[in-house]
């Protein structure tokens, strides 16, 4: 999965604070600033944000733990004004035109610079920005999209131009620091 670069992300979460409120622009934030999956993102519902805390509620899907994520003020309302006017359609519906309309937003902000990043490669943009924010941490990222295991979070690294993130992911598996010597393969 591709993510987008910091450059772009940026410019995105800018052009959703100045595009009009609606349904989807509304999702798209939520995904962009949560890394919700886009079927965790359709479940949220306006008392699932808990505006004194600045904090909405995430419910896991797909084996993942339900997780509450911090969001600005600002996002927070533009979001739930937003999402307050469903669309009355299933919600296979719903991915599609989300997916539809992040299509033409992704050719609109970046032309072909960002052809290939999905709905999902935002959620690895955002992983990569919160495992840079929180000091290379893995365990920031994997809380965030509330995964079980690391090594689900890993995945979301990995293509990325981290560097050392392997050794890192086997250390903390591994309990200790990683090997220095390569293992010969037994298969």
């Amino acid at each position: 999965m591709k993510p987008l670069t910091t450059t772009q992300h940026r410019a995105l979460v800018a052009h959703l604070e100045q595009a009009p409120s609606d349904y989807w622009n509304a999702m798209l934030e939520l995904i962009a600033r949560t890394g919700a999956r886009v079927s965790e993102a359709l479940m949220v519902t306006r008392p699932d944000f808990d505006v004194k805390r600045k904090e909405v509620r995430i419910q896991g899907v797909k084996g993942s733990r339900g997780r509450v994520v911090p969001l600005p003020e600002p996002a927070m309302l533009r979001i739930m004004e937003g999402i307050s006017r469903p669309p009355d359609t299933a919600q296979v519906s719903q991915v599609r035109r989300l997916q539809r309309h992040w299509e033409c937003l992704r050719f609109h902000l970046f032309g072909c610079d960002a052809q290939g990043v999905t709905l999902h490669g935002l959620r690895a943009t955002v992983a990569l920005a919160a495992y840079a924010a929180g000091g290379k941490d893995i365990m920031v990222p994997k809380e965030l999209l509330g995964h079980v295991s690391v090594a689900s979070t890993g995945r979301y690294l990995e293509g990325s131009r981290i560097r050392g993130l392997r050794d890192k992911l086997l250390r903390h598996l591994r309990g200790g620091p990683p090997r220095t010597s390569r293992v010969p393969d037994t298969a």
